[in-house]
């Protein structure tokens, strides 16, 4: 939900050009992702967002924090995707505590898996 926001509301540019180029717009988000330091230079995303969302529970409501004058979209986007990086992380661990078995493999498919940048990031 929160990439399509981005993509929705900063994206236009990329998926115009996406569009004329006869390319995937991922391979221009990409560009922005790979733009910008691991890290974000300090913008954090809590991707707290989704209706729905059960952990860390009903009360948890998504932000973005540590804003300065340094950030562009760009680092809001590699926000975003690091997130919900750490969003898949925590829910693994999750998973395995409950399950008591370690997730060896992960498979991938869906819009997320387009982008090389963000099957990268959250490796």
């Amino acid at each position: 939900w929160m990439v399509s926001w981005f993509k929705r509301e900063f994206g236009l540019r990329e998926q115009k050009l996406a569009e004329q180029k006869g390319i995937e717009p991922e391979a221009l988000f990409d560009e922005l992702v790979n733009a910008v330091p691991p890290g974000s230079m300090g913008l954090m995303l809590q991707p707290y967002w989704s209706p729905g969302v059960r952990q860390p529970g009903p009360e948890a409501k998504g932000s973005i924090i540590g804003f300065g004058d340094v950030h562009t979209r760009a680092h809001v986007y590699r926000a975003i995707l690091e997130g919900l990086a750490y969003a898949l992380k925590e829910g693994k661990e999750r998973i395995e505590k409950r399950s008591g078995q370690a997730i060896k493999r992960l498979r991938v498919a869906g819009g997320g898996s387009q982008s090389d940048a963000a099957m990268q990031l959250t490796a």
